[in-house]
């Protein structure tokens, strides 16, 4: 199973593949800082981590609907809130619940 994670902040795609290689996930990890290589790897993954607040959002929305993969969001803004959000920072047990649900969404 692979994983996409889309954020503007390489720091950020670090922690998250850092976290789900430590985590004993057994995911392929692609990332993506923009729009553009989110598009091009969207295809050969079977789910998405993506960040909210990313320049080309729109695009990136849209694009991600059209994929019909599973999508968790990861956030700073803690104003918004649902089933498939995750703030940063997050926390191990937020975060390996949320990738454990993501996936299950897969099988």
């Amino acid at each position: 199973m692979t994983l996409l994670i889309i954020d503007d902040e390489p720091d950020i795609l670090d922690l998250v593949a850092n976290q789900i290689q430590a985590s004993g996930f057994v995911l392929e990890v692609t990332t993506a800082q923009n729009v553009a290589v989110a598009e091009k790897l969207l295809p050969k993954c079977d789910l998405v981590l993506s960040d909210i607040n990313m320049p080309n959002k729109e695009t990136l929305e849209k694009i991600l609907a059209a994929s019909g993969k599973p999508v968790a969001r990861i956030t700073g803004y803690i104003e918004i809130s649902g089933e498939w959000i995750l703030h940063k920072p997050f926390q191990v047990d937020e975060f390996d619940k949320m990738i454990r649900k993501l996936m299950s969404e897969v099988k």
